[in-house]
């Protein structure tokens, strides 16, 4: 995989990981709003949400790892 597409794929990964800390710092904020949002069954809860971001802290850690630490 060429060097840009990688920065893409982490760049997609960054994004995806800023959204998901957003949707769990507006859910501590508003846990009345987030009750109504976990009640449709379609959504994470904040607690979830902050274990993604986990998750994706471990991807980014780990391509970092490969990429000899140029990220």
């Amino acid at each position: 995989m060429k060097k840009d597409k990688i920065k893409i794929a982490i760049n997609d990964i960054e994004k995806m990981r800023r959204t998901h800390i957003q949707w769990a710092e507006y859910f501590e904020k508003y846990p009345d709003i987030e009750k109504k949002y976990i009640e449709t069954g379609e959504w994470d809860n904040a607690k979830e949400h902050r274990n993604l971001v986990k998750q994706y802290d471990n991807v980014l850690n780990i391509l970092k790892f490969l990429l000899g630490g140029r990220i």
